[in-house]
């Protein structure tokens, strides 16, 4: 059975680090703690069913203002944490390693069309789909993988939001 996520971007909005803070089985996706500089800037894993506050407030005020991505998984949530954090740097062509922000649906709607086939393997090797906001927040795009090509759903209305 797939649990659906928030992954929670706290500098977008400083609601989002207590919204996140209070809810159970939050998960980094650095190697930090919430309570460091590193931690408070970080973006989490949250298991929706798991924080209605934070989706209430996303509901009301977030939609539009990238606070993250949603995404849905059969993996256990420490493995998909994992599996998730393999995506947070990339390689410049100088060769310089910098932290790529994957998480923010402005990065995300651009960077997941361009994959080809062997990324998206790799993007969706632990996620079933990913969701992420339009750039106005008056809709969504649904991610899936088949066939070794990206498939691409917008819908109006999503998971209650």
């Amino acid at each position: 059975m797939s649990t659906l996520y928030a992954i929670a971007d706290y500098p977008r909005d400083g609601r989002v680090y207590d919204l996140v803070h209070d809810a159970l089985f939050s998960m980094c996706l650095f190697r930090t703690q919430v309570v460091s500089p590193l931690g408070r800037s970080a973006p989490y894993l949250v298991p929706i069913e798991h924080t209605e506050k934070l989706v209430e407030v996303w509901r009301n005020h977030g939609l539009g203002q990238s606070w993250g991505i949603f995404v849905s998984s059969a993996e256990p949530q420490a493995r998909l944490r994992q599996r998730l954090r393999t995506f947070n740097q990339a390689k410049l062509p100088d060769g310089q390693v910098v932290l790529f922000r994957w998480w923010d649906p402005r990065v995300f709607r651009v960077y997941l069309p361009t994959c080809d086939a062997d990324d998206l393997k790799q993007w969706f090797a632990s996620v079933e789909e990913y969701v992420c906001e339009d750039a106005d927040g008056d809709g969504f795009t649904i991610y899936r993988h088949g066939d070794g090509t990206l498939a691409q759903q917008r819908a109006e209305r999503w998971n209650g939001f």
